[in-house]
């Protein structure tokens, strides 16, 4: 009978050709797992390296490239300030100091207000032809005065009224019954200010209706100066005709039409840098 420690000798040698058998099988088993595993690894580290070089290719172009797009900005940028000078050049005869209202007087301003719409009033063939709405109610108060707050708009209207009475009184026949300049409306559907270091320019449109009587055989040159602006002209904003009426001033038909007219006015402005 083998002794106690024999039998330990071998039962320590079968233990360990157990763990030697199970190491082996797991060596045998996982070690192509571990191979493949480490091969996936390679090709998703080579594929992340082959797109971050594609996509870094495509946000980096070459200086030829971005110096090209740079001037191609700053010949849009150019175009931009060209175009908004053009209206704003244009209505210049909109922002005149016709009455000097900086002063902040209001009876000064109410004085030079009353002796422009004479000059216009004489110029249209009739002293009480020009309406301002509200902005002119206070005429019919004794020592009646404009509001502080209404002297840019009385100034705005009046250049108005001046730029219409020259252009309608170029036909010496035609007299002015009535011009009522209404409240301005802001330009339709204006898009947002861009985010860019240019002029920005926006509009505001005043209404005007006129009712006179010309020579019908002038009419069509008359209306022809008020929707064709000469590209240098600085006297003569931009304006549409929105509605015309015609009827024949008397039975005898002597040339003579009455018109009622609706005119638009385009009042441009320069909004300023975009922040």
């Amino acid at each position: 009978m083998p002794s106690a420690k024999t039998k330990r000798l071998i039962s320590s040698g079968v233990v360990g050709a157990v763990w030697v058998a199970a190491i082996t099988f797991a060596a045998w088993m996982l070690a192509p797992r571990v191979r493949e595993a480490l091969s996936l690894y390679q090709q998703v580290g080579d594929a992340e390296a082959l797109l971050d070089t594609r996509v870094k290719a495509d946000l980096k172009p070459s200086m030829g490239v971005t110096m090209r797009y740079q001037d191609i900005k700053g010949q849009m940028e150019k175009e931009a300030e060209a175009c908004a000078y053009e209206y704003l050049r244009h209505n210049e005869c909109l922002n005149r100091k016709i009455l000097e209202s900086w002063r902040k007087d209001p009876y000064d301003l109410a004085g030079k207000f009353l002796k422009v719409k004479r000059e216009l009033g004489d110029k249209a063939g009739n002293p009480d032809f020009l309406e301002l709405g509200k902005l002119d109610d206070w005429e019919k108060e004794e020592r009646g005065k404009p509001r502080e707050e209404d002297f840019g708009e009385i100034e705005k209207r009046t250049c108005i009224a001046a730029v219409l009475v020259e252009l309608l009184t170029s036909e010496p026949a035609t007299v002015i019954q009535l011009m009522s300049i209404g409240d301005p409306t802001p330009g339709a559907q204006a898009p947002r200010v861009p985010p860019a270091e240019w002029a920005v320019v926006r509009h505001n449109v005043y209404p005007v209706d006129a009712q006179f009587t010309t020579q019908f055989s002038s009419l069509g040159r008359l209306l022809n100066q008020i929707i064709i602006v000469p590209p240098s002209a600085i006297n003569t904003p931009c304006m549409t005709i929105s509605r015309i009426r015609l009827e024949a001033a008397d039975a005898k038909g002597a040339g003579t039409v009455k018109v009622e007219l609706r005119v638009d006015v385009y009042d441009f402005y320069k909004v300023g840098k975009a922040s």
